[in-house]
């Protein structure tokens, strides 16, 4: 460990920087040599999921109110059980196959996502309008100001401020609208090996900007630097990579200095080497869930259909998993959590 002083003088703790090892290390040929991570759902856990699902609806009650405790999900564990080992300690990347979701409403389907979801960890609201399972859908030419992942197009890899993602097709685009994932391990040994001093830079760092959109305030700056690579107490080297906050807290007066913005766009251009990524499309049905400290996610443009139902559409669930290892403070995103130091609390006035 050794001490660096940043360009706007802050003192940080530099670590020795090795390669990540371990199964969470994969690239784009190991992901198809073994397909372990691959689960398909048997006929027993699919009813049980779909009277669970029933159940969630009829009993009027939010999806925030109802936990593990309360559903009868014998059979589903069980077929869970490998699933929860492979995000915490595998490769940080499943694929559940094959929801029913022909015929069913989208609020029936939140509902037994919601169920699938609390066999593995904690649901946490993504809003402060207490959205708990949220629409991926291209919202461009209705709501102009809403979030990245709503205005259709391509998002470069990054993470999404909780433990576990998990995103369901119910449709998918008419061309392209891929589901990118990659190795944080794999893209941080690349970085080491071809540009030590720009995966130092990323490890000393960036202020993000927490923007409050549903309340339509500006809200603050971080107070720390987050760093984009960080190996805890545990030896594990955790990531955290959003881009759009960075860039919104520079246009803010953060200072970005060149190598910060070069270490940005080497990792960028990493994460976009054939080989690095994995592509997904993923079909009606199909659920990814993704560890957000070992793999980072992205979206490929696509073309979508005009009209509104026949629109690319998948549903997004956050998961806060209580069992891992506490994130350190400088790698938290969100400052006002909902619970289990993740989401964001429901907010009357949003």
């Amino acid at each position: 460990m050794s001490t660096a002083t940043t360009t706007d003088g802050t003192a940080i703790q530099r670590p020795a920087m090795a390669p990540v090892s371990g199964a969470s290390v994969w690239d784009a040929d190991a992901m198809d040599r073994d397909r372990s991570w691959v689960i398909e759902l048997p006929e027993a856990a699919l009813d049980e999921i779909e009277r669970t699902g029933h159940w969630i609806l009829e009993s009027g009650r939010s999806m925030r109110d109802i936990g593990l405790a309360d559903l009868c999900l014998d059979t589903l564990r069980k077929v869970l059980a490998p699933v929860s080992r492979e995000l915490a300690d595998g490769r940080g990347a499943v694929l559940i196959r094959s929801l029913r979701v022909a015929g069913r409403s989208a609020d029936a389907i939140k509902a037994q996502f919601w169920a699938i979801g609390a066999c593995l960890g904690v649901g946490v609201s993504q809003n402060r309008r207490g959205e708990y399972v949220g629409d991926v859908v291209n919202l461009a030419d209705r709501i102009p100001t809403a979030r990245p992942f709503q205005l259709g197009g391509e998002l470069v890899m990054h993470r999404d401020p909780i433990d576990v993602v998990g995103l369901l097709c119910i449709r998918h685009a008419k061309s392209g609208g891929l589901s990118r994932i990659g190795s944080s391990g794999l893209i941080h040994n690349v970085i080491l090996e071809e540009r030590p001093d720009l995966l130092a830079r990323l490890y000393e760092g960036y202020v993000y900007h927490r923007l409050d959109e549903d309340r339509g305030t500006t809200a603050t700056l971080t107070p720390y630097r987050m760093p984009v690579f960080l190996r805890g107490t545990d030896g594990r080297v955790s990531s955290f990579f959003i881009p759009g906050p960075i860039e919104r807290a520079k246009k803010l007066g953060a200072n970005l200095d060149p190598l910060g913005i070069e270490a940005i766009r080497f990792f960028v251009e990493v994460s976009k080497r054939p080989g690095i990524y994995y592509d997904m499309n993923l079909m009606p049905g199909e659920i990814q869930f993704l560890n957000n400290r070992s793999a980072f996610h992205a979206r490929t443009d696509y073309e979508d259909f005009a009209q509104w139902e026949q629109r690319r559409y998948m549903l997004r669930l956050w998961l806060m998993m209580p069992e891992w290892p506490v994130l350190p403070q400088n790698q938290r995103y969100l400052e006002d959590e909902d619970r289990c130091g993740g989401g964001i609390p429901f907010s009357a006035s949003a």
